[in-house]
């Protein structure tokens, strides 16, 4: 999707001065050209938006508590601690508060995945689009 993303704003960014001299020329065509643009703008913006938040790393909101299969956790402890810990927690206890964590990890980032998805799929049509009525309008 980022090199998509690359492909349309190099598509946008090229034909810029057709865009630009279409909008210029005023009129209806032209008030509707800016608004693709600018939706298409927006439509980018979400995108990038919306990646970041699907593939930024989780650390905020990780379960406190110790956790023997929790990286964050294990990253706070010692040897001695998880021993003592292991010996009066259950392991199924442990491994189904983590199944759990990462199943809210895994459901973020496959709802903001898919939102960024339909907004990248936006801006391709809005992008193109204004580039089509730039050249249409004889910018």
């Amino acid at each position: 999707m980022t090199a998509g993303f690359g492909v349309v704003l190099t598509a946008l960014l090229s034909n810029w001065k057709a865009v630009t001299t279409a909008i210029a020329l005023g009129g209806a065509g032209g008030c509707i050209l800016l608004a693709i643009v600018i939706a298409s703008f927006v439509a980018g913006i979400l995108t990038l938006c919306w990646l970041v938040i699907a593939i930024a790393p989780r650390y905020a909101g990780s379960d406190p508590r110790l956790n023997r299969f929790a990286w964050p956790s294990l990253a706070r402890t010692t040897a001695a601690e998880i021993a003592q810990y292991a010996e009066k927690v259950p392991v199924e206890e442990d491994a189904w508060r983590q199944a759990i964590r990462l199943a809210v990890i895994a459901e973020r980032k496959f709802r903001f995945t898919g939102l960024a998805v339909w907004s990248f799929a936006t801006f391709v049509v809005l992008g193109f689009a204004s580039v089509t009525v730039a050249v249409t309008l004889g910018g």
